[in-house]
């Protein structure tokens, strides 16, 4: 019994369809997709088909891409380093202070960007920063601060870094807790 064409079907997006391969055929989407292949004979009296599924993957190896990257806001003074004025913020305590930055933006050609996560070392090794009022607070000085975005690669997530620099000015008066007398 002669068999007619076999017909392969899967779920691209819209429902299961009927998909081809090479150059012009069905795009499929990022990820693993099973195709179900379909033969049907002529048979008689009617016709018999048999089946079997293949998986096809798709994977995202390639990494986001940082449109824009973080800087520092809401500076209220400047200090010289190497002898170029730079932005700061004024430190608030001997600890330092609060910095706001504007985010950094990223996308990806095959997925959405999943999240970007600050870190920087602010005392105690590098560690996730936040900014604002409620945020980490930074030590007097320059802080790198690195951006990691992160998308929903398949097989695993793909990631891009930008730094940029937060500065914090000594503005602390410091306090004379005991002053010296003559012996």
């Amino acid at each position: 019994v002669l068999v007619g064409a076999i017909v392969y079907t899967a779920d691209v997006g819209s429902g299961s369809q009927v998909v081809t391969e090479g150059a012009e055929g069905t795009t499929f989407p990022v990820g693993s997709t099973t195709v179900t292949a379909t033969a049907t004979d002529a048979g008689y009296p009617s016709a018999n088909t048999g089946t079997c599924t293949f998986g096809v993957v798709v994977a995202d190896n390639v990494d986001p891409s940082i449109t824009q990257c973080g800087a520092q806001e809401e500076t209220n003074t400047t200090v010289a380093i190497d002898g170029v004025n730079t932005a700061a913020k004024r430190s608030t305590t001997s600890s330092g202070a609060k910095v706001d930055w504007t985010a950094a933006t990223a996308t990806d050609s095959a997925n959405a960007v999943a999240s970007i996560v600050y870190t920087a070392d602010v005392g105690s090794g590098s560690q996730v920063v936040t900014e604002g009022a409620e945020g980490t607070t930074f030590p007097i000085g320059s802080t790198t601060v690195t951006g990691t975005a992160t998308d929903a690669g398949y097989p695993s997530a793909n990631t891009a870094t930008c730094t940029f620099v937060v500065v914090v000015a000594d503005d602390v008066v410091p306090v004379v807790t005991q002053c010296g007398a003559q012996e």
